[in-house]
């Protein structure tokens, strides 16, 4: 992602730690400068100054995740590992900084660096990519249902969410659709799960009950699934 696209997508988003609000932080077009702060706070620093520092540290990882030096890439989604799942929640609002996919491309191909950082984080980012799915936005829906079928979690967990996307779509979408892109993002993501993951019982019956759904696209990922388990 080249520094003209970052100049005319910025993003603000809160990151949460326990009860406390971060206000929000931005995607800089310019690479954040953090060396003028000092990390050796005192004990009597103020809530404002502590914000003003964690944004700074936030905003230069998250922009350091698109440098074409791939050591600096591996230190920024390290940083953002070491600082926690507060991390989490600004990554995920970042894939709408991201292209919309063309039909042609993989997701993994377009704008892919926050969903690998979040990768990193395993089972806690889980909850709130899940969370993510009932985002307004489709590439915000697009991109958590793409990163959740990456994700090494418990299945059982992820795959009610992923149903959830499939019934909440209309009874008709056409090709080169929002809806239809996310009903397919969706379907990838179930299937790569299906293949490597034990699913209990209830959630293959409701896998297994969207052959009843008015769309048609949707009707058919159960006969696809059960095809693979042949």
């Amino acid at each position: 992602m080249n520094n003209e696209f970052l100049r005319a997508n910025r993003v603000f988003f809160y990151s949460q730690t326990g009860d406390k609000f971060f206000r929000p932080v931005r995607v800089a077009a310019k690479r954040p400068s953090i060396e003028s702060v000092s990390f050796n706070i005192s004990s009597n620093a103020t809530t404002e100054q502590l914000d003003e520092a964690f944004k700074l540290r936030l905003s230069r990882f998250i922009y350091d995740l698109s440098d074409p030096d791939a050591e600096t890439r591996l230190e920024a989604t390290n940083a953002l590992v070491a600082i926690g799942e507060q991390a989490v929640v600004p990554l995920i609002s970042c894939f709408d900084l991201t292209p919309r996919p063309g039909l042609s491309q993989f997701p993994e191909e377009v704008g892919d660096e926050y969903a690998q950082a979040i990768l990193e984080f395993g089972e806690p980012a889980t909850s709130h990519l899940l969370k993510a799915l009932a985002d307004g936005r489709f590439i915000i829906k697009f991109r958590s249902a793409n990163t959740l079928g990456r994700t090494i979690s418990d299945p059982n967990l992820m795959i009610p969410g992923l149903i959830g996307v499939l019934d909440d779509s209309p009874p008709h979408t056409s090709y080169a659709t929002e809806a239809h892109d996310l009903i397919r993002e969706s379907e990838r993501a179930i299937t790569r799960i299906w293949r490597i993951s034990e699913i209990d019982l209830e959630n293959q019956r409701k896998l297994l009950a969207l052959s009843h759904h008015p769309n048609p696209f949707i009707r058919e990922v159960p006969s696809k699934l059960l095809e693979m388990s042949r």
